[in-house]
């Protein structure tokens, strides 16, 4: 299925797919890319979409400007949803992990809202604190992460809708499989490859291992 000029774009939370998908495709045929979009799984086999934002943001592995990437951009602006240009997908990519994977670990962990969040001192400073050793991985990997993302991060944490929760906490309270090994695991994992401490993200890691295969 895949000819000389196929691009294969995995757009999973987390920042490994791109390498893993290189590992067992033809690396000239694998982009990268990152969603912007809330879905929930409604019935097997139907994806619906439970917000209002839909982007899609990729490139070529290592962002050059491409043929086939601008044909993708340019069919998937057609079709209603929005894919903006980037010049570097592994900055933006780590933008959504560093968000993602404090919203999913605490509002997972904590059986929680963003509105509890945010009233709450103590998962403030959870977050927060995810947050914190997150980027200092990104930092770590030579991502192009700004300074500021910690605060530019709470900030964009608070305009969330209230009510929202990761789609790791509505798949814990469904019994269904959780992504942990790829977003509080990934960060353990890797910080501890780079010999950074992630003590957090271990935490909210173990506290969800029971569940990461499901249950009924």
């Amino acid at each position: 299925m895949i000819g000389a000029n196929t691009i294969v774009i995995p757009f999973l939370n987390g920042v490994e797919a791109s390498e893993r998908l290189a590992e067992i495709l033809p690396e000239a045929n694998v982009g990268n890319g990152v969603a912007q979009i809330s879905t929930t799984i409604a019935a097997p086999g139907l994806i619906r979409q439970t917000g209002e934002f839909n982007r899609f943001i990729f490139a070529e592995r290592d962002s050059r400007p491409s043929s086939r990437i601008d044909l993708l951009r340019q069919a998937i602006n057609e079709a209603g949803s929005s894919a903006p240009p980037t010049n570097d997908i592994e900055r933006d990519l780590w933008l959504k992990f560093v968000l993602f994977s404090a919203v999913s670990g605490v509002t997972a962990a904590a059986r929680c809202t963003m509105r509890d969040i945010a009233e709450n001192e103590h998962l403030t400073g959870l977050f927060k604190a995810i947050v914190s050793e997150t980027a200092a991985l990104g930092k770590a990997r030579k991502v192009a992460l700004p300074e500021t993302i910690e605060a530019d991060i709470w900030s964009a944490a608070k305009a969330l809708p209230p009510a929202m929760r990761a789609s790791t906490a509505i798949d814990l309270e469904n019994g269904r499989p959780l992504e942990i090994e790829w977003i509080s695991g990934a960060v353990s994992r890797l910080s501890q490859a780079a010999g950074l401490q992630a003590p957090v993200n271990r935490t909210i890691y173990s506290l969800l291992t029971p569940y990461r295969h499901g249950f009924k």
